[in-house]
């Protein structure tokens, strides 16, 4: 392996490890925001919940008069709250399941079930931290270790390769 690889692979997994050290951050900015999406949410959903008692009516039948509506303005607010109510339900859901994993945990939870919205402004808003915390040490060592190890072991097939056609050679050499 060339000293150059060597270097640059080196470059790429520090690059990686500092990436991957901000992932914790980026989470508890993440729960943060998703905190006060589900505050606002709420909020929202209540005061539908209000009128629709005022007018003898449960939230169901609240949403269900609205969908059900001539009125096409009518209409679409009855699906904006059926549609508020169901995303309510699924972030309230994401924060229990964040609260109750682990630290690292989180990082792959957020990954891979982020609420489009809220991790759209929690990137806006990203500010980088140092990581002083044991997840962002952990963090940092799987970026760089990962990095490291896909870049060293990426030119193994072609080493290998290498090396088979220059051991073909010497056979034929031996057998000639």
């Amino acid at each position: 392996m060339t000293s150059l690889w060597r270097r640059t692979s080196f470059a790429a997994a520090l690059a990686a490890g500092l990436s991957f050290s901000q992932a914790p951050e980026f989470v508890q900015q993440y729960r943060q925001r998703l905190g006060g999406a589900i505050d606002e949410l709420q909020a929202s959903v209540a005061a539908f919940d209000t009128d629709s008692r005022a007018s003898g009516l449960s939230h169901d039948q609240g949403v269900a008069r609205l969908e059900g509506s001539a009125d096409d303005f009518v209409r679409r607010r009855g699906a904006r709250v059926a549609q508020e109510t169901a995303r309510l339900a699924r972030l309230r859901r994401q924060a229990a399941e964040l609260n109750g994993d682990p630290p690292l945990s989180r990082i792959f939870a957020v990954a891979l079930t982020a609420d489009p919205q809220v991790a759209r402004g929690a990137f806006d808003a990203f500010e980088p931290a140092l990581p002083l915390t044991a997840d962002g040490a952990a963090s940092a060592a799987i970026g760089f270790v990962g990095v490291l190890l896909a870049l060293r072991l990426l030119p193994l097939p072609l080493r290998l390769r290498k090396k088979r056609v220059a051991e073909g050679d010497e056979l034929e050499t031996v057998v000639k």
